[in-house]
């Protein structure tokens, strides 16, 4: 058992977070969150009944609570209003009754707010923006509200995954889209490297470790660009856009099958191994640029490009992290355990091969 272990331990490993990414990536629950509000504008020195729709909320057991209960704030840069009163219809179905002051202090001729809730259960969520508050009496002299001198913002009991407004459920994507292509960089990565020491020492395994390796890659990357086509469709409306993250990662998958193509093409050993080579190491570069140099220096709708913020920046909470750093490891992993396979076999198959041409 402790020779299987030593030999077979980082298998095991992937094995073990694969399982733990699939188990955990889809039975978490997603945070509470704020579907839609009604109505969603008012004037200044009106009375409102706002309807709150939940999200994997659960208003009935927080308002149950009656040391704390359920609080709703309309909240700005320069104001934070309190709900005179709320009240929970159901689970998914809220109350909230806000007196607008008549000389509440409005920028513009309608600021924008956004609506906050504190659950005692659910702790603190919020949409952004989506409640408007329009001036009617210019007259009157204005003055900022504060209802309270600090929002609290209370964490939810449950172990939750962030709802985001877009993403929805499918940020559990992250789990398996970015994965995908950290393990495909890690095999092109391994890839480059075997072709610079084949040429530096013309030892043909390290030709058989960069050719494994591309295939295993560009299937990594196949995989990338499919989950991130169907997230693109649930978050941007269309399978693809003219962006120059997802035109460069096309671009580069289709250097690397050019690869592919090249080898099969060239039917001496030697020339086929140093030509590959080459064109390995400068495919190499220019997919380097397409996929991290291109997208930023021009407008992009992907995260963490065009000035658009990564997960890392601003909702890759704790909970995320429990399960999104196991997962590249884990895909990282399972590359390298494909690659060592084909990588075999290949061996195997021309050690037949010679042992066949023996007269």
């Amino acid at each position: 058992m402790y020779n299987f272990l030593k030999q077979w331990w980082w298998k095991v490993l992937a094995t073990v977070l694969i399982i733990y990414t699939l188990i955990m990536g889809f039975l978490i629950p997603l945070g509470t969150g704020i579907v839609d509000i009604e109505p969603s504008k008012t004037n200044a020195g009106d009375t409102v009944q706002v309807k709150i729709e939940g999200y994997n909320s659960h208003f009935l057991k927080g308002n149950g609570n009656q040391s704390l209960g359920i609080k709703a704030f309309l909240k700005n840069d320069e104001n934070l209003l309190c709900a005179a009163s709320v009240e929970a219809k159901s689970d998914r179905t809220l109350w909230a009754t806000f007196e607008i002051p008549a000389d509440l202090k409005i920028e513009s001729k309608t600021d924008f707010y956004s609506i906050v809730v504190t659950d005692p259960y659910d702790g603190t969520f919020f949409l952004a923006n989506a409640f408007g508050i329009s001036r009617v009496d210019t007259s009157l002299s204005s003055r900022n509200v504060s209802c309270v001198k600090e929002l609290t913002i209370e964490k939810g009991a449950a172990t939750t995954f962030p709802y985001r407004e877009i993403l929805y459920e499918t940020i559990r994507n992250l789990f398996f889209h970015v994965p995908m292509w950290f393990a495909m960089i890690a095999m092109l990565i391994f890839s480059f490297g075997s072709s610079i020491a084949y040429l530096n020492s013309g030892n043909s395994r390290y030709d058989i470790y960069a050719h494994q390796a591309v295939i295993v890659g560009v299937f990594f990357g196949i995989l990338g660009l499919l989950s991130g086509m169907v997230w693109a469709k649930n978050t941007w409306g269309a399978y693809w856009t003219n962006d120059p993250r997802l035109n460069g990662a096309a671009v580069g998958e289709l250097v690397y099958i050019a690869y592919l193509v090249l080898r099969n093409s060239l039917t001496n050993d030697i020339t086929r191994s140093k030509v590959s080579a080459v064109y390995n190491i400068f495919g190499f570069v220019i997919y380097i640029v397409f996929i991290f140099v291109v997208p930023r220096i021009n407008d992009s709708l992907h995260p963490g490009q065009g000035g658009n913020p990564a997960f890392s920046n601003y909702d890759l909470d704790s909970t995320l992290r429990l399960v999104f750093y196991p997962a590249c490891m884990g895909f990282i992993l399972l590359a390298f355990w494909l690659s060592a396979i084909l990588i075999r076999m290949e061996i195997i198959s021309k050690e037949s091969a010679f042992i066949d041409s023996k007269p």
